[in-house]
């Protein structure tokens, strides 16, 4: 037990990582020790003065984690995933970027946690699969977050775009992909026949005429 004016750090909240469980020896110099378990669950040893004035918080852990993700950053930093997430900041949040107006401008906002670390975004989304690949966000109305984007073409996007593209006839207002399961006519077809300038409900209720078989 300690004595005298020393404090007793096991009474106390944990320090950063680090839950003290007992006194340990005293250094050389006469400083005291504590034997303390990290959150990883490596037990080590530290002096009484570097728990308290936090500079040490964890075994060693918490630097090795720091100094793989700068390292990550640092070393991805040229890479395309890196400027697509610096550019989805920009957009979300710099009023003089030139994306501004169409994102952030709008309520378009990118999530804390990949907002704060690159590292983050790179661990959720993962190499985009080729150079034709950017990010997609699958709900146009809601922000850069795991949940609502991928990886996608920009052919992958026009699609889905005109897909998600909302038509209203006789009372309800579906995307061209729920008014293709409701007509049985396949999106492609609609979304051509919409293109070659076709009014809506035509194109949406005419039915496929499909050629016959010459019979020889």
């Amino acid at each position: 037990m300690p004595h005298g004016n020393l404090i007793d750090l096991t009474c106390s909240p944990p320090f950063g990582r680090l839950t003290v469980k007992c006194r340990d020896k005293s250094d050389k110099k006469g400083n005291a020790r504590w034997k303390c378990i990290c959150i990883c669950g490596n037990i080590t040893i530290v002096r009484g003065w570097c728990l308290k004035n936090g500079s040490t918080k964890s075994c060693g852990c918490l630097q090795k984690e720091i100094a793989k993700k700068n390292k990550l950053v640092h070393g991805m930093r040229y890479c395309p995933e890196y400027k697509i997430w610096v550019n989805i900041k920009q957009r979300c949040t710099n009023p003089n970027s030139s994306g501004f107006k169409r994102y952030g401008n709008r309520g378009i906002t990118i999530c804390e946690k990949w907002y704060n670390s690159f590292a983050a975004f790179f661990k959720d989304m993962g190499n985009r699969p080729s150079p034709e690949h950017t990010i997609e966000r699958i709900d146009n109305n809601k922000g850069y977050s795991p949940d609502n984007c991928k990886w996608a073409t920009k052919k992958e996007q026009a699609n889905n775009r005109r897909n998600n593209h909302f038509i209203t006839l006789y009372g309800w207002t579906l995307t061209i992909a729920q008014w293709s399961r409701f007509v049985n006519i396949g999106q492609s077809i609609i979304c051509d026949r919409i293109s070659e300038g076709w009014p809506p409900s035509k194109a949406i209720f005419t039915p496929v005429r499909h050629k016959s078989v010459a019979q020889v």
